[in-house]
């Protein structure tokens, strides 16, 4: 990750989490580094994408070597190129399901493992989205937790485990042959094998190709 300017500093941040007292001086440098005009370079791990997050304003994702993405934490976040991008970044992480599209008249029902479906009108996906996922067959589709919506009515889950953190609830559920995560911003009392709906907005989805993992569409709009 970076802070554009010059000069160039840097540190690492790879063992930041370990030690509370090193991630809060960081991001006093790094605070330093923005009000002084500077450029950082910042390596940290897949173990930490979230202090990249909370400190760059670019951040580059690389993945053997090779550059998967490069933007605003906000763009990777929401629009991410790849599979890869896309579950590297987000606390919890991005829910990720194989579907198969099928429907008729407009309408698009992915298919999920275990008899799981999502079934969606004409209206919920513009042309170019639809015409896109219907040729590809087979993708994979991911949502982030909080994006995941308990209803009156929907797909059903089963609750596996329910977190209280002190400011939210992290739900996770079995669905769909794995689990679902959906996070909650109060207190919420579940306990374990009980059955919930879940919603799914389809302007929330970050669409996949089941082949190559590259982005097809996030939302109402092509990748």
């Amino acid at each position: 990750m970076a802070h554009t300017g010059d000069p160039v500093t840097g540190w690492n941040l790879t063992r930041a989490r370990i030690d509370q007292r090193v991630f809060d001086a960081v991001l006093a440098v790094a605070t330093l580094t923005i009000a002084l005009a500077s450029t950082a370079q910042n390596p940290t791990d897949a173990q930490h994408p979230t202090e990249a997050n909370a400190l760059a304003d670019r951040i580059a994702v690389m993945e053997g070597g090779v550059l998967q993405q490069f933007g605003t934490p906000s763009m990777i976040k929401e629009r991410p190129a790849n599979l890869f991008t896309g579950t590297f970044v987000g606390e919890p992480p991005m829910n990720v399901f194989t579907a198969r599209v099928a429907g008729d008249d407009g309408r698009i029902v992915l298919e999920l493992p275990e008899g799981v479906t999502l079934a969606y009108p004409a209206g919920a996906f513009t042309d170019d989205v639809r015409r896109t996922i219907r040729a590809k067959g087979d993708i994979v589709i991911g949502i982030r937790p909080y994006s995941v919506r308990r209803a009156e009515s929907g797909v059903e889950a089963t609750v596996a485990v329910n977190q209280w953190l002190g400011d939210q609830t992290h739900i996770a559920a079995d669905f769909a042959g794995g689990i679902i995560v959906l996070v909650e911003h109060d207190r919420t009392v579940l306990e374990p094998g009980r059955t919930i709906a879940v919603e799914i907005d389809p302007a929330a989805l970050h669409i996949f190709d089941a082949a190559t993992g590259i982005a097809l569409a996030h939302g109402m709009e092509l990748a």
